[in-house]
């Protein structure tokens, strides 16, 4: 997925150049010296409602055509990690730790880390695959983790869902949890 639309098939056209960015005047700095990279979608059809068009400033260097393409990979990618960013800091809540020493919090962003890649990485599969079993993906016992956590947990329920949840014989799609 690039941004909110879907992967499809899509044709830009594609213009680099190294450019010369000069300090403001009352400023006392040296030029910087990047590469921009310019795309553009071509030949859209009438369902897209924002075309592709990017400008990207790099410090890495911008030769050819190929180069170009690869800079243009990178920043396409640049949305999963928006999302994965976003997990770290809303679903594992990594700004909510209150840990006092360097070790505690290496510990735990280490942990977090692989929750928020498994998180981000499930999410991918289930929208790229959504009809494949969950079992595939997820071993029993966090399928039922995940059945359990959303429940109330009245002790009832979760008695009734331990029962009903050793009796299903076909795992559930991952849509369905």
């Amino acid at each position: 997925m690039i941004g909110s639309r879907e992967k499809a098939p899509y044709s830009c056209v594609l213009h680099f150049a190294k450019v010369k960015l000069n300090p403001p005047k009352r400023k006392q700095l040296p030029p910087v010296t990047v590469w921009a990279v310019y795309a553009r979608e071509i030949d859209y059809s009438s369902e897209v409602k924002s075309p592709i068009e990017w400008m990207l400033l790099t410090t890495v260097a911008v030769c050819n055509f190929e180069e170009a393409a690869e800079r243009l990979a990178w920043y396409a990618c640049r949305w999963g990690i928006e999302v994965y960013r976003r997990t770290l800091k809303s679903g594992c809540r990594i700004e909510d730790r209150r840990l006092n020493n360097a070790d505690r919090i290496e510990a735990c962003l280490a942990i977090d880390l692989v929750v928020a890649w498994r998180i981000y990485w499930l999410t991918k599969q289930g929208r790229e695959t959504p009809d494949i079993p969950c079992d595939i993906f997820l071993s029993e016992d966090e399928r039922f983790l995940i059945g359990f956590n959303s429940l109330r947990r009245t002790s009832l329920q979760v008695k009734i869902y331990h029962s009903l949840y050793h009796l299903q014989s076909v795992p559930p799609v991952r849509s369905q949890l």
